[in-house]
């Protein structure tokens, strides 16, 4: 009976940690109008916060754009582009960024036309799921990471986008001038 009462408090805190977006956000997803996509990670919003209208750059969280595949790389931001082109585009932090960041990071949602039934698409995910960007693990929100995960695994074994060729994934990575830690060379 303890254990149910301790999982059960546990499940509602991490529920009321991932709708408020973690702390010092405001509550729910703010809207967005955006402005640029300067990179298939990050766009140039301008966002209603705190009764003020205010630019601000944004990351996606848990996203990681390939460099080393410059096709893939420009697919992404193509992507990203068009998913939020002309649509009502909504923003909220991911756990552990908040309003004191000067580039705000967390997720993009768009609702899916498609469906029609009240959906959304997080634009983020979308993202890896195409096969467009890796997941980065520091700036995905601990509530999103295996999810994440889970689409990139799909996206390799679909062999999508920068999985579609693994020498080329290879080549790229091993073209990097940063260090690289032998556990991403074997992927």
């Amino acid at each position: 009976m303890k254990k149910l009462f301790l999982v059960t408090l546990l499940f509602l805190f991490l529920s009321v940690t991932m709708i408020s977006g973690g702390a010092g956000a405001q509550e729910g997803p703010m809207t967005a109008r955006i402005l640029r996509v300067p990179r298939p990670n990050i766009v140039l919003a301008e966002v209603s916060y705190g009764g003020e209208t205010l630019q601000k750059r944004i990351r996606l969280a848990g996203v990681n754009p390939p460099l080393g595949l410059p096709g893939v790389y420009g697919q992404g931001q193509l992507e990203l582009r068009r998913l939020v082109a002309d649509r009502e585009v909504y923003f909220d932090f991911a756990l552990g960024f908040g309003p004191e960041d000067s580039l705000w990071t967390g997720y993009l949602y768009i609702p899916d036309q498609d469906e029609g039934d009240g959906e959304w698409i997080v634009v983020n995910a979308e993202l890896i799921r195409q096969g467009l960007a890796e997941v980065d693990e520091k700036t995905a929100g601990e509530n999103q990471l295996v999810y994440l995960w889970s689409l990139e695994q799909k996206a390799r074994e679909s062999l999508l986008g920068l999985w579609k060729d693994r020498d080329i994934i290879a080549r790229a990575r091993s073209s990097r001038t940063d260090d690289i830690c032998p556990e991403c060379l074997r992927n």
